[in-house]
Order: structure tokens, then C-alpha cells, then sequence
């Protein structure tokens, strides 16, 4: 080999070698495999709030749990049940922090839910729909088994995405409180405490004070400060 083509794959290599290091999502798994998970919060956080992936909510929320954030992770692992409401890892999480998960429609379907959860569920909507517009169209050949082929497969998987569409916006309105804290009366006394991770239910009232009406999941409400359900990352405090 020549010494221009040596140097040019010299050069390639250190770029490559340089560009592998400087992954900041690459050291951020780096710094939770040696032990040091509070280091990865930062980037593993842009990395999800930009992609919105729940896997990458789910890592944040573990090294968070890790680095003995529990109010974040928490947060954030309700954050990745919400945009993957069929996905059993991020419920399981929580339960294992003993936070009881918000209740969900998919998840009382059981295995049809898991089956039908992502591209299976799609392309049986997709079948049964094309099969049913088959039938409609009038084509004499086979139109009575198109349409109930194509009844039967909608009535098995639209059931499973109007689940997944509806524990979406029922888990939106559930938040996490990030540091311990407390219930609040309307007059701002307080009437119990909330640990770190506590799971909070926002009520459709305007927030007041600072302070947003919730419900604790039992009929329980009372008022909690805003500052107290932020999960932004840094935190606006060091405190849980």
C-alpha cells in the first residue's frame, strides 16, 4: 500500500475512533454500564425528548431510578407508558418502584392486546378494510366471504387501537411528582404527603397560585404546585 492511501486510512480511522467517543449517546451507556448513571441523565434525556421513542424515556427513567432519582424516573417512566400504552416494561417498572400504574383498556385485553399492540394490529385494520371495500364494490366473485372475512378481522383489531388510542389520553393527564412534597387545601395548607414519585392525576381546572387541582387516584383531591410535577431535566432544584 502507498503512503498517501496508509495515511488516508490513518486519517479515517482516528476520525472514526474520535467520532465513536464523542457519541454522547454512546458515553452516556458507557457511564451506566461503570456506575455512574447520574452522568447519562443529561444526554440520555435529549435523546428521548427529541426522539420521543419510548425505549429512550424507558433508559432515562432507569438511570434516573439508578442515580436515586425516583420522582424523574417515575415521570418518566409514565411518560413512556403514555406513548406506548401496550408496552409492559415501563408499567412493570413503576409497579417495581411499588407505584401502582394507572388502570388501562389494553392492558384488560390481555394477550390479544400484546398480539394486535403495533404493525399486526395495522395490518389487520388494513385487511379487514380493504376486504369489507372489496365486498362493497359490488364484484360478485367471493362478495359475501370478502365481507365477512373483512367484518371479522375489524372487529378483532379495531377494539385494540381505539384502546391504545384512548389509555393515550387518559394517561396524558397523569403526572409524577418529581421531589417530596405535599397535598395541598385550597387555602394552601397541607393535608398529606406526597414522596417523590407519587403518581397524580390532573383535573381540567386552571392552574391557581402556581398550583394545579389533582387527584390522587382514590377520589382524593387537593392542589399541588407546578414546580412540584416539572420533570424537565436539569431539575429547576436539587432537591426529590
Amino acid at each position: 500500500m502507498s503512503l498517501p492511501r496508509l495515511m488516508i486510512l490513518l486519517l479515517l480511522t482516528a476520525s472514526a475512533t474520535a467520532a465513536a467517543r464523542s457519541d454522547p449517546i454512546e458515553n452516556a451507556y458507557a457511564a451506566i454500564s461503570q456506575g455512574r448513571p447520574a452522568e447519562a441523565i443529561t444526554s440520555l434525556h435529549a435523546h428521548a425528548r427529541d426522539s420521543q421513542a419510548w425505549d429512550r424515556w424507558y433508559d432515562c427513567a432507569n438511570a434516573a431510578w439508578a442515580a436515586g432519582r425516583p420522582g424523574h424516573a417515575a415521570a418518566w417512566f409514565l411518560h413512556a407508558a403514555t406513548l406506548a400504552p401496550a408496552e409492559p416494561a415501563p408499567r412493570a417498572a413503576l409497579a417495581a418502584m411499588d407505584i401502582e400504574p394507572p388502570p388501562t383498556w389494553i392492558g384488560r385485553m390481555g394477550l390479544l392486546g400484546l398480539l394486535l399492540r403495533g404493525v399486526a394490529g395495522l395490518g389487520l385494520l388494513f385487511c379487514g378494510g380493504a376486504l369489507l371495500g372489496w365486498a362493497l364494490l359490488g364484484l360478485r366473485r367471493h362478495r359475501l366471504v370478502a365481507a365477512v372475512a373483512g367484518a371479522v378481522l375489524l372487529t378483532v383489531a379495531l377494539p385494540v387501537q381505539i384502546a391504545l388510542q384512548v389509555d393515550h389520553a387518559r394517561l396524558a393527564q397523569w403526572n409524577a411528582v418529581v421531589r417530596d412534597t405535599h397535598l395541598l387545601s385550597s387555602t394552601g395548607t397541607p393535608t398529606r404527603p406526597l414522596p417523590a414519585g407519587t403518581l397524580v392525576r390532573r383535573l381540567p381546572r386552571e392552574p391557581w397560585a402556581g398550583q394545579v387541582l389533582v387527584d390522587l387516584g382514590n377520589g382524593r383531591r387537593g392542589y399541588v404546585a407546578l414546580a412540584d410535577l416539572d420533570a424537565s431535566w436539569p431539575p429547576t432544584d436539587q432537591t426529590q
